[in-house]
């Protein structure tokens, strides 16, 4: 990577300064020639240089861009074509798991929030007048099914209203965590959201899993996107660090259409991408990539 960096001086979860260089980057350019290479309909796979911490082993990128150079990638990765089978095929069979799992691991809650909700595929599956959604985008609301959903920059939009301090009983970030920069602060500010003892459930690459020690540099999850690679304990030991604790830990499968997994698999490994028919191409697989689903409460 190259540009204007900033350089990461201290671990996150323990605050060490000492680092181990496991992969070097395989991408050397600005925030707007990365966008290719950002989100589901990238054109290839690469990440930056990857690091590990000599004390707890959190893995992450670094160098990393500035905050505001993300923005720049993310409004300019590629979209989906017309007749291109995409992850959307899939996201109401694995909203529908992930709704399932946070009434079970949760019990009763009331107002909560699916933070990076996208275009509220969770939402949609609870079908609940309490859930509200934000996505970080130009300043908008609208809604989605019975649900309200904010646009907008995060840190403008929390502690406005209907964002106020003690304000949900649950918050929800599915796959968010690992592209966030800045990570420790977003966490303060969701915290400060929740009401005493409530929860945040959230999914992450998990980088102990099988999947990732097998496939190593070749794991799906290593991409230039993600800035974060946790694994049960380093999770465990950040969000205590930030006021909470977890109550529940499971992996779960990624729920994606045949034609996505083979062009993820064909990017990966440098191969043809296989053709399918449309109705092949469509069928959806739950597939283990090495996900982590954690439930985690606050102390105060």
């Amino acid at each position: 990577m190259s540009g204007a960096m900033r350089y990461l001086n201290e671990c996150p979860v323990c605050s060490n300064a000492s680092f181990t260089t496991c992969m070097e980057s395989t991408f050397s350019g600005t925030p707007l020639e990365a966008a290719p290479f950002f989100l589901a309909n990238r054109h290839g796979v690469v990440h930056g240089q990857i690091q590990r911490c000599q004390r707890c082993a959190f893995t992450f990128t670094n160098p990393q861009f500035f905050p505001d150079e993300y923005n720049v990638a993310y409004q300019n990765a590629p979209k989906a074509a017309e007749s291109q089978v995409t992850l959307e095929d899939g996201d109401d069979r694995r909203f529908r798991r992930l709704a399932r799992n946070v009434r079970n691991d949760v019990g009763n809650f009331g107002r909560f929030l699916d933070f990076g909700c996208g275009r509220g595929g969770f939402l949609l599956a609870m079908n609940d007048p309490a859930g509200v959604g934000f996505e970080v985008g130009a300043p908008s609301v609208f809604s989605v099914g019975p649900s309200q959903v904010t646009t907008g920059l995060f840190f403008d939009v929390a502690g406005t209203a209907g964002f106020e301090k003690g304000t949900f009983d649950l918050i929800t970030a599915f796959d968010v965590f690992e592209h966030l920069p800045d990570l420790d602060k977003y966490v303060e500010v969701l915290s400060s959201l929740l009401k005493p003892h409530g929860h945040l459930v959230i999914t992450v690459p998990d980088i102990g899993s099988w999947n990732a020690r097998i496939s190593g540099s070749r794991w799906n999850m290593i991409l230039l996107e993600h800035l974060w690679y946790f694994n049960k304990q380093t999770l465990k030991t950040f969000m205590e660090k930030s006021g909470f604790r977890e109550t529940r830990h499971r992996t779960l499968p990624y729920d994606a259409p045949l034609a996505h997994i083979a062009r993820r698999v064909a990017q990966t490994y440098g191969l043809p991408t296989p053709q399918f028919g449309r109705a092949l191409s469509s069928v959806v697989v739950p597939v283990p990539i090495g996900l982590m689903y954690g439930v985690f409460q606050r102390l105060h």
